[in-house]
């Protein structure tokens, strides 16, 4: 068996075109972050399977699978939020407003950030996680109440929220969903620091009038197509190796300190970044695997579930073994003198340990690959 991805000349090609095409960032005009990601958004490349005409490339998954490991070698994998990708696809599909076209196109330019709720994504809807309520006055919704939301940036262009209607009957057949731009009126944007600088964003609805165009499906099916959306994977699940991070650490633990000693010379800590580096290796079998299946037209089941639940579960434990390795540095970010890996290392923490629907990701494809392979028709 070979354990090398192997990549076809279509792939390869396109990868020197990624390249040429990243090179334009060296310029001095992108040096933040936004002027980047909005240089990613003109190429598509914010959401690449998307077709041309809604901002995206057209890519097909094994040009995604280059262009994934392209942006994880400079840097810039890490940017790319996969809440712009699934609130661009239910714009696309499922919103019917005036407004939706020039929203999908700001979502895929990166002009847009994009607000995601911030509740658990399995199981049944907690009573006290709903605390928007929504309720009908002509051709609009009038919401009330305060949400907590996750996603990039401190101010919102389009915020997914779930309200509550129908107060006197069951929670679980009364969720609403609406799609609500930033800008509308009354609608007031708390930004809070957690604990390692992640943010935490609260939004206070005071009568905030939403038209009913801006409704995602129907009252019945609300809250299950929210956890279908937030639980399928995006283009570039499939393309995360945790490669960057893993050779930022391997560099800060090489260099020297001011006592000529080096940190990877412990044997402890040799040991730690070793078994991630196994595990690193084992999720690209697994790429390697997902590739052939998909090039070979055969039937992939429990396959990539696995393979993003590995991943997830790798990302967790190298989060782990930064803080345990570099320490206070891991929290600082890169507007920080001195910070090493230009601030990565925060942006990683926050996407693992401090994102709380990691877990529910992780249980999702935990139940997929349990369900394709019959443990969920075994009787106790």
């Amino acid at each position: 068996m070979k354990f090398t991805q192997e990549y076809s000349d279509d792939q390869e090609n396109f990868r020197k075109q990624v390249r040429q095409k990243l090179e334009q960032l060296e310029a001095p005009e992108y040096k933040s972050v936004n002027s980047k990601i909005e240089y990613l958004g003109s190429q598509g490349w914010l959401v690449p399977a998307s077709e041309i005409q809604n901002g995206g490339a057209s890519l097909s998954e094994d040009r995604i699978l280059i262009l994934a490991e392209e942006l994880d070698n400079v840097g810039l994998l890490q940017y790319v939020d996969s809440n712009i990708s699934k609130i661009h696809e239910i714009i696309s599909s499922d919103v019917h407003s005036e407004y939706s076209d020039d929203w999908i196109h700001s979502l895929a330019a990166g002009q847009f950030s994009a607000w995601t709720p911030l509740i658990h994504q399995n199981g049944n809807p907690d009573p006290e996680e709903f605390t928007i309520v929504a309720h009908e006055d002509g051709d609009e919704y009038v919401l009330n109440g305060q949400g907590a939301f996750a996603g990039r940036g401190k101010t919102p262009g389009i915020i997914w929220t779930l309200a509550r209607i129908n107060l006197d009957q069951p929670l679980i057949n009364n969720i609403l969903g609406l799609i609500v731009p930033g800008n509308q009126e009354n609608l007031i944007v708390e930004n809070i620091n957690g604990p390692m600088g992640n943010i935490i964003h609260k939004v206070y609805y005071k009568n905030t009038r939403i038209p009913r165009s801006y409704v995602i499906g129907s009252n019945g099916d609300s809250f299950d197509f929210f956890q279908s959306i937030m639980n399928k994977p995006t283009e570039f699940d499939n393309g995360i190796n945790n490669n960057r991070i893993l050779n930022d650490l391997i560099e800060f633990a090489t260099q020297v300190d001011s006592d000529q000693t080096r940190l990877i010379d412990d044997a402890v800590l040799q040991q730690s970044i070793m078994r991630i580096y196994a595990l690193n290796h084992i999720s690209k079998l697994f790429q390697s695997r997902d590739q052939w299946l998909s090039s070979s037209d055969e039937n992939i089941t429990y396959q990539r579930a696995q393979t993003r639940k590995w991943q997830k579960e790798t990302a967790l434990q190298l989060a782990k073994i930064t803080r345990d390795i570099i320490g206070v540095y891991a929290l600082l970010d890169e507007n920080e003198p001195g910070v090493p890996a230009n601030g990565r290392f925060l942006t990683q923490q926050m996407e693992t340990i401090l994102d709380p629907r990691i877990a529910d990701a992780m249980e999702s494809d935990s139940e997929l690959i349990a369900r394709e392979i019959g443990l969920l028709n075994i009787n106790d």
